[in-house]
């Protein structure tokens, strides 16, 4: 759902990015996030992977349907990701979170939801369209590279509402990706304007979304299922809006001949897992870790498109995302664990009293064990994938299919134990 995504970002809602006072507001009323239990540590690690995983497969896939497949129609792809993830949401809150859908239901007025309920979604839902209308145009490794400027826009947006400027050592970091961001940009090949102007106001419905979600959560802390229940229906509404405003009825008739039964479905389930998925891992790390992932994800995504799509990454590319991507760590890691007066510039904002270090290596080495023979099945289909010829239309969808199929089929048992659990 990056945020997770969106954390999307392809269909990530709500909270599916790296978003710091978010993380820490969840884990300063969350003591599990304080907790040693290996067992903890564990499952945050694994549903990390998880949620890399799933984010970058759906990036491939989307961007393969609006190329491979001849479907370039993001509002109606969308519209009915966002259709499945509405009904499929509700069931599952009511069947597995009936007290905390019953108690959010009689805690948020009308007043409420439409300040920041409806907020959220709105934003979100612009910042999804906008991204995908960004990858009909552009390469999925340079739509990831511009994706590094978002901080730039939050840290601007924020200095800007709260009259104040931020300190000397933001100022430099902000530079640093800007300029990181400015290289990568002269290095592409392929240069849109049209799709970078599309992905520049992504990042800033993705900034208004951060922002109107930091509220959200201070005013009324929300089950992950019951949000998600909660603010997709506010995204499909939208998406169902603007379809036949910009893309007519055409492609309604378009989507089953060109994609295929298999591959819709295939997709419904993949952008349902991830935004399931990406709800519980926001709520259960913080915003170090979310950085950290965000990155790895992105050069999955610049792998995964020079590999599986074709994409040309020039030198001059890989040196700029290098550079946006070190100041965006440096960001993070330059605020020593435990200090107690972290860089803060946003009175809203709980880095300086949450910010603290996690033993991620171990983390992630753990879950990298159980995960080993599920990812090398993984590994094996996508090589399989890649042999078949793309030359017939059916054995794109097959291909497609099972690597779609096969993403779902190895998260699953994760996913019902998020449910469940």
């Amino acid at each position: 759902m990056h945020h997770t995504k969106q954390l999307s970002h392809s269909s990530i809602l709500f909270i599916g990015t790296t978003n710091p006072s978010h993380s820490n507001e969840l884990s300063s009323n969350n003591p599990e996030l304080n907790s040693s239990d290996p067992a903890h540590a564990n499952r945050s690690s694994l549903t990390l992977i998880v949620t890399i995983t799933l984010s970058a497969s759906l990036t491939l896939l989307n961007k393969s349907i609006y190329t491979t497949f001849q479907f370039p129609y993001p509002f109606y792809l969308l519209a009915l990701h966002f259709a499945s993830i509405s009904l499929t949401s509700r069931i599952v809150a009511k069947t597995f979170r009936p007290a905390e859908l019953d108690a959010y239901h009689e805690r948020v007025t009308w007043r409420f939801w439409s300040r920041n309920v409806l907020t959220v979604g709105l934003a979100y839902g612009s910042a999804i369209l906008c991204s995908n209308l960004a990858y009909l145009s552009l390469s999925v490794s340079f739509v990831q590279m511009l994706k590094a400027f978002t901080p730039v826009i939050l840290v601007i947006a924020t200095a800007f509402l709260d009259h104040r400027l931020p300190p000397m050592r933001t100022a430099l970091v902000v530079m640093t990706i800007s300029s990181g961001v400015a290289i990568a940009a002269y290095g592409e090949i392929q240069f849109v304007l049209i799709g970078v102007l599309f992905q520049l106001a992504g990042s800033l419905a993705e900034v208004a979304r951060l922002i109107a979600t930091q509220r959200l959560l201070q005013d009324l802390s929300v089950d992950p299922l019951v949000a998600l229940s909660a603010l997709s229906p506010i995204c499909f509404s939208m998406a169902l809006v603007l379809a036949p405003i910009f893309e007519g009825s055409e492609p309604i008739f378009l989507m089953v001949p060109r994609m295929g039964i298999p591959l819709i479905i295939g997709s419904i389930l993949l952008a349902l897992a991830l935004n399931i998925v990406v709800l519980f891992l926001v709520s259960s790390t913080n915003a170090l870790v979310l950085t950290l992932a965000g990155i790895v994800k992105d050069i999955c995504l610049i792998l995964g498109s020079v590999v599986f799509l074709g994409s040309h990454v020039t030198t001059t590319q890989v040196l700029g995302y290098s550079l946006a991507a070190s100041g965006l760590v440096y960001f993070k890691f330059s605020v020593p664990p435990g200090s107690p007066k972290p860089p803060n510039w946003s009175p809203r904002s709980n880095e300086a009293r949450r910010y603290e270090a996690l033993p991620l290596n171990e983390r992630v080495l753990s879950a990298a064990e159980k995960f080993n023979s599920t990812v090398g099945g993984f590994e094996q289909t996508a090589g399989q994938a890649r042999r078949i010829s793309v030359a017939n239309s059916s054995e794109r969808q097959v291909c497609t299919t099972g690597l779609c199929l096969t993403t779902i089929t190895m998260e699953m048992p994760i996913i019902i134990e998020l449910c469940v659990g």
